[in-house]
């Protein structure tokens, strides 16, 4: 969740507008949409892949999404011309969220498990010692 907030932080900062000028139902559209770049791209790893190229691949399962947000936006504002860069804007920084998704989950995946305290077996009641 925090990294879908800083996300959200980064379009809000990106577009050029302070955060105040932006009501709940917009601030809930672009959050849906990161949060949306950010599972599918991590579902979408094969590991292998470079994490670009995923998280690319992520932006065309969120469309719907980034259309819903840049609509939004471009309606609140009634600036046409607005939606567009908005959609492009929001695109961007959704695919730099999902490459840092993408990698977090990588080094998640990569670290050994942490070792458990190792104790001496119970001895049995009754026996020496």
């Amino acid at each position: 969740m925090r990294s879908v907030m800083a996300g959200l932080a980064l379009v809000l900062v990106a577009s050029g507008a302070g955060a105040q000028e932006y009501d709940p139902e917009e601030r809930a559209l672009m959050s849906e949409f990161l949060t949306c770049m950010r599972t599918n791209a991590v579902a979408l790893d094969d590991r292998a892949s470079d994490a670009a190229t995923i998280a690319r691949g992520a932006t065309s399962r969120c469309s719907a999404e980034a259309n819903r947000s840049a609509s939004y936006s471009a309606f609140k504002r009634k600036a046409e011309a607005y939606e567009g860069t908005f959609r492009s804007q929001l695109m961007e920084r959704g695919v730099d969220m999902a490459i840092a998704a993408i990698l977090d989950a990588r080094v998640k995946r990569a670290r050994p498990a942490a070792p458990r305290p190792v104790t001496a077996p119970a001895k049995p009641k009754g026996q020496p010692v």
